[in-house]
């Protein structure tokens, strides 16, 4: 008997299989005259192994068909096709019975910005799954952070003792940790200002070569800058409410360099105002408002926002009230009337712009100055 296929042997199996139309934009023929037996049977188990591909396919969409709601349809990704999910730890905590009732599985926790969570906190994460036979299938922890930076913010007094993260604790336990030893931030000037806070720190070749940070930047003469703001219209700093700290004169002065550096040709997408107090925040938003929001040439800068909700974001400039640091060909602004804040928190603030070229320091306390510098 010929192995060749006989034209009704290849008719019988397009009948059979039906593949003529369905297979009618794939390379034609199907099955060509000379094919063997052998061939005729690879090519059709091909066939048949993309119509189960097919079919699988639609058996991993039809819970769509029967999950009505778009939360129903979430869940039902969240628990069975996503790899990789992102969240807080706060809507973990909210979310928490509800996540574990889903029977959610993980094998991996990474935390970002580890120091800046409470011990509590931290443990969530580890408990959004049900144990399997009296054993957590949670094989590995990565925390990723910088515990010199800002602690956990904690606005209840009667629990600052708390404000220590797992993170934090672990690394004075002596956990062994791995700690990046350079920096690509700041100019080495303005790197030598929380250097002393890391152990042996240097510069990456991106901030000793590169012409961005070697050049000065247009309109201003210093790397950085400590200028003392003294009180507007006779008023210092003060308190609308409890906890809600405001100074008319830094903010003014905070928006004039603002002005100043838009005026100079600085796009305004390009610079963040900082502040370490919600209640200047809102200061600055007003004198924003009133001065430059109408104004062709200024217009609003791209985040007006507090150090602690900016910390691990960037941008080009940052003038910011209470120390900050800028990116790139631009200039920062800062005011400071704590003595000891400096030391204890100018750190936290190096995550916030990157590729520092200048900084300025706004102060209301010449001692800031000295602190600084003896550190």
């Amino acid at each position: 008997m010929s192995s060749k296929l006989s034209h009704s042997v290849r008719s019988e199996i397009k009948i059979t299989l039906k593949l003529d139309s369905f297979f009618s934009n794939a390379p034609q023929p199907v099955f060509a005259p000379d094919l063997d037996i052998v061939g005729a049977k690879a090519i059709a188990e091909g066939c048949y192994r993309h119509i189960q591909k097919m079919f699988r396919e639609l058996e991993d969409v039809r819970p769509f068909e029967l999950l009505r709601t778009s939360r129903d349809r979430s869940n039902y990704l969240l628990t069975m096709e996503a790899r990789v999910i992102a969240l807080t730890s706060t809507y973990a905590a909210i979310k928490h019975r509800e996540i574990l009732e889903l029977g959610f599985k993980y094998d991996n926790i990474i935390m970002e910005e580890a120091a800046q969570i409470t011990e509590i906190e931290s443990f969530i994460p580890l408990t959004l799954q049900q144990p399997k036979d009296d054993d957590n299938p949670l094989q590995r922890i990565v925390l990723i952070g910088d515990h010199h930076q800002n602690p956990p913010v904690i606005q209840n007094a009667a629990l600052k003792q708390m404000e220590q993260s797992l993170f934090t604790r672990l690394v004075r336990l002596g956990v062994p940790a791995i700690q990046l030893d350079a920096q690509g931030r700041a100019r080495p000037e303005i790197a030598d200002l929380y250097r002393w806070r890391y152990k042996s720190l240097t510069d990456l070749p991106v901030v000793t070569e590169n012409e961005t940070y070697l050049t000065a930047n247009a309109g201003f003469r210093y790397p950085f800058q400590f200028i003392n703001v003294e009180d507007f219209a006779g008023a210092g700093e003060s308190s609308p409410s409890p906890h809600f700290i405001q100074n008319l004169g830094e903010a003014e002065y905070a928006v004039a360099i603002y002005q100043y550096m838009r005026l100079l040709g600085y796009p305004a997408e390009k610079i963040t105002i900082l502040t370490t107090y919600a209640g200047q925040r809102a200061l600055i938003n007003d004198v924003l408002d009133e001065r430059c929001t109408q104004h062709p040439l200024f217009g609003l800068p791209a985040t007006v926002t507090t150090v602690d909700k900016y910390q691990g974001d960037q941008n080009d400039c940052t003038p910011a009230r209470y120390l900050a640091w800028t990116d790139g060909r631009c200039d920062s602004v800062a005011c400071e009337d704590k003595v000891n804040w400096i030391s204890q928190r100018h750190t936290a603030l190096g995550s916030c712009a990157i590729k520092s070229t200048v900084g300025i320091v706004c102060s209301r306390t010449k001692t800031v100055v000295r602190d600084v510098c003896r550190n």
